[in-house]
């Protein structure tokens, strides 16, 4: 019995020992790989994970690999670091992995292995590659733009009433003698926002989705527009048919 506890013991204390005795692997991408290195030639690396039930062993190109690290603590560091500068003056030795018009992402290794920080680019005074490359973080210019006016001065060039909303407008004046209901639909009509805002001549026109204060400016002013075309062209046919009306009645007496 005391053979079997101890049996079990020895194979739970080599678990434990096995699991902490991994290399490690970090690649161009930040991303962290543990295993056994089985072997390398000039191009890749094989290794087999400890986490995997099966037997299958992984190839890594070594160009892709920043980092090795070994169960016997050899480290091998594959990469040359930059380095960072913050506006508050601290300095970050690290690899900068990727960058884009807002973020810089960077692996650091400092004896251990962290994982990849992301810090915003208006966070940064400068930073220096490896090559010697030195880029300084330029603040981007505040966008002071008036949309809202924007939109406006746009509608009022570029909006234009539909040619058959002012034909209709001009019938509904013109048969207002009928119960007075085109005249009433003729009122109501203009006073509906505009539903179709784009036009092909405005070089703005991707703003009506993505800018709200310039949609809002753009709409207001060309729901004026179509309810004073509207108005105008019924109070024409009203007027056209109000004076034939009247020449007909004079022409009876």
């Amino acid at each position: 019995m005391i053979m079997k506890n101890i049996f079990s013991f020895g194979i739970i204390l080599f678990s434990v020992l096995t699991s902490f005795s991994q290399d490690t692997i970090v690649n161009n991408k930040g991303l962290i790989f543990s295993g056994t290195i089985i072997g390398s030639d000039s191009l890749f690396l094989s290794y087999k994970s400890n986490d995997s039930l099966s037997s299958e062993v992984n190839l890594v190109n070594k160009s892709t690999i920043l980092l090795l690290k070994y169960s016997n603590g050899r480290v091998d560091q594959l990469y040359k670091n930059d380095t960072l500068l913050t506006k508050n003056g601290d300095k970050i030795i690290a690899k900068i992995l990727e960058i884009d018009s807002d973020m810089l992402s960077y692996f650091r290794f400092d004896g251990k292995i962290n994982s990849v920080q992301i810090t915003p680019l208006a966070s940064l005074f400068m930073y220096q590659l490896s090559n010697g490359e030195k880029v300084v973080i330029n603040e981007k210019p505040q966008d002071i733009t008036d949309y809202r006016a924007l939109g406006e001065a746009d509608a009022k060039k570029y909006y234009k009433t539909a040619p058959g909303f002012k034909a209709g407008e001009v019938f509904l004046g013109a048969t207002w003698w009928l119960f007075g209901i085109p005249l009433i639909t003729g009122i109501i009509l203009p006073s509906i926002k505009p539903v179709k805002l784009e036009s092909s001549s405005n070089p703005n026109n991707a703003l009506l989705k993505s800018n709200p204060a310039y949609k809002s400016g753009f709409e207001k002013k060309a729901s004026g527009k179509k309810m004073t075309a509207g108005f105008t062209a019924l109070l024409s046919g009203f007027t056209g048919s109000l004076l034939a009306l009247i020449a007909i009645v004079s022409y009876s007496f």
